[in-house]
């Protein structure tokens, strides 16, 4: 526009002299964030934010993101337990955790789901495996170092700025590390941390537990790595990681899972061939069922492979998805059985038992089987609640993944309503 291209060649003086005042830069910031904001959706508070640099700052305020965090209609990223939502916590975490379920949702949502974003992370060390713990902050890595053959489970912040950032902690391990899980649980007296178990072809088999509250100190976006406050903070921490348990078994093992059980942590494991294995991680007691098979499928040279379990606590089962191994005996298509067992009372060891229900799939050769976890967050003691903990719970989703060009077939487990005596449902 001509005007636009004058402006450039106008004297400041002369501006400010037949310049307009803004009146809506008088209102009060709360008259902004009580009475303004609640009115504006997402895009339009993003849109504002491009005016000025005063609706720059008033947008950025958190209370704006925690208001739209709690009345967000769609599927929301759980809050990690350390995250303090009433102190201490800039704009940009909340907001962040807006944008991933905004952009999550609607990707979702699209006909052709595309890869938005990639972020690289420098590991230091070759990674042989690893998980991303709920809320996306955190990632747990068995990695090696090439040189020198060692071996390391290190833990990383994928929230920082610095893509060059340092592990938070590294544990070195006699062993290469195989099955690595890592979960949110509480542990002593309560309090939050990551719970981490692998195994290893050697005597020293177990779980690891890291405080959460020391890693959030390391991982403070406001510290340098490098700096002296951050050395500071690092050498008044305590040991990042304690063992927990050791479990020493003759037979291989593998399918590892975590859960928690009235606010109690506990870990699961197939010793092969059929039996699951519970472990108690506060009092160290050992449970265990073995899974005997189907009548129906009891043929002498069938062999039987459990390919993935999931223990679901609030109704004392254990889910076990069996393969038939059929091409074996000259078939071409395997069978595969998904298995409802009751869970063992505690401290009883080799508990024979056959399945409560199950349902078969067939026709399918699976190269892996993968069972969704029903995770429920660790709530901080002031968290909303952003998960209603009485409502119907989510289905379980079993990931077949084919063998070569076969894809992957994904069955859903509805869950099943019974009423109480009192009227009320489980």
């Amino acid at each position: 526009m001509p005007g636009t291209e004058l402006a450039r060649y106008i004297p400041p003086f002369l501006k400010k002299i037949f310049s307009q005042e803004n009146f809506i830069h008088k209102l009060p910031l709360d008259i902004w964030i009580d009475w303004i904001i609640p009115y504006l959706t997402i895009e339009d508070v993003i849109c504002l934010r491009r005016v000025n640099k005063t609706l720059f700052l008033i947008t950025h305020e958190p209370i704006i993101w925690k208001r739209f965090l709690v009345r967000m209609p769609i599927p929301i990223p759980p809050l990690r337990p350390s995250l303090r939502w009433s102190w201490d916590l800039t704009s940009f975490q909340i907001e962040q955790i807006v944008a991933k379920a905004v952009a999550a949702d609607d990707n979702w949502r699209r006909l052709s789901p595309k890869f938005g974003h990639a972020r690289v992370i420098y590991a230091f060390y070759e990674v042989l495996e690893m998980k991303i713990l709920p809320g996306g902050q955190y990632m747990v890595a068995s990695v090696t170092h090439k040189s020198s053959r060692r071996f390391y489970i290190c833990l990383f912040s994928l929230d920082h700025s610095d893509n060059m950032a340092p592990p938070l902690a590294r544990l070195p391990v006699p062993a290469k590390v195989y099955g690595l899980e890592a979960r949110f649980l509480r542990w002593k007296g309560g309090r939050p941390g990551i719970m981490i178990m692998y195994s290893q072809r050697s005597p020293q088999d177990g779980q690891s537990y890291g405080w959460v509250s020391s890693l959030e100190l390391l991982a403070d976006p406001t510290v340098v790595n490098d700096s002296e406050v951050f050395r500071e903070r690092a050498k008044a921490l305590p040991t990042p990681f304690q063992f927990v348990i050791h479990f020493v078994s003759n037979a291989h093992t593998e399918h590892h899972s975590l859960f928690e059980v009235d606010g109690k942590p506990f870990a699961a494991v197939v010793q092969k061939p059929n039996e699951v294995v519970i472990m108690d991680l506060t009092s160290s007691q050992l449970s265990s069922i073995k899974c005997l098979r189907i009548p129906e499928f009891n043929a002498v040279r069938q062999e039987h492979k459990i390919r993935a379990i999931r223990v679901l606590p609030k109704q004392n089962q254990v889910l076990v998805v069996r393969t038939l191994r059929l091409r074996k005996l000259n078939e071409k298509l395997d069978q595969h059985t998904v298995e409802l067992y009751t869970l063992p009372d505690a401290g009883v060891l080799g508990l024979q038992s056959e399945p409560d229900q199950y349902f078969l799939i067939e026709n399918r050769n699976a190269m892996s089987i993968h069972l969704s976890d029903h995770y429920e967050p660790l709530r901080g003691r002031d968290h909303p609640l952003l998960h209603d903990p009485y409502g119907r719970p989510p289905p379980i989703t079993i990931y077949v993944c084919g063998e070569q060009l076969e894809g992957m077939e994904v069955i859903n487990v509805e869950p099943d309503l019974n009423p109480t005596a009192n009227g009320s449902t489980t």
